[in-house]
């Protein structure tokens, strides 16, 4: 199943019974750690090519394109096993083909940038947090007429203390490629300044943001 460490999730298939199917999926970065192959499409049928470090730039420039367009990237990988197999893990995400990507749009709501312009007017600071990485969430904020500056990504927060966390929440209004456990240590940050703090989310990953 799909964890927020891992950032991807796989499913095992039969195919007629002569060999099982991994497929995985999941964002680019976490897919590409696993693959040593891709899948390429040409006049002359597909090919499976080692995925070296420049194919791996091509990669990323495509997807990185895609996210500055404000699509959202999932990668598709796969790889087969042989039909006896019965018990599958993580490690058996590895070594896999890379075979193409799923690129779709999640338009804000028309009312959002209207909504923002309102709190922006009664004293409100809107602050964006969210799973998606800088690209996706920086053509958002744009979208929506919210200017924002540097990108605060989960990584960063990982290596900050306590106080770090709470200089950094004052200055900045995006934080992006976040955990559940991020959006959380940022809420209490925000309160610990002395903030009258407000969440909104929808999804699991939002769930230990709301309660605190």
């Amino acid at each position: 199943p799909f964890d927020f460490q891992r950032r991807r999730m796989s499913v095992v298939v039969a195919e007629r019974n002569h060999h099982h199917e991994l497929i995985c999926k999941g964002a680019v970065e976490e897919i590409l750690q696993v693959c040593t192959h891709i899948r390429d499409s040409g006049p002359d049928g597909e090919t499976v090519q080692a995925l070296t470090q420049q194919r791996r730039e091509q990669v990323r420039a495509v997807t990185e394109g895609l996210n500055r367009e404000g699509l959202r990237v999932v990668a598709v990988a796969m790889k087969e096993v042989p039909p006896d197999k019965s018990t599958y893990g993580i490690a058996d995400e590895s070594e896999l083909t890379l075979i193409g990507y799923v690129a779709f749009l999640d338009p804000p709501k028309e009312s959002t940038q209207a909504a923002i312009a309102a709190l922006l007017q009664h004293g409100v600071t809107v602050k964006v947090l969210t799973g998606d990485n800088e690209l996706v969430a920086r053509k958002v904020c744009r979208d929506v007429g919210l200017q924002v500056d540097e990108a605060i990504v989960g990584n960063d927060i990982e290596a900050m203390d306590e106080e770090q966390l709470r200089r950094c929440v004052e200055s900045h209004l995006l934080f992006a490629r976040l955990t559940p456990l991020h959006k959380e240590r940022i809420v209490h940050a925000l309160r610990a300044n002395g903030h009258v703090t407000g969440f909104m989310g929808d999804g699991i990953n939002d769930a230990p943001a709301l309660r605190a």
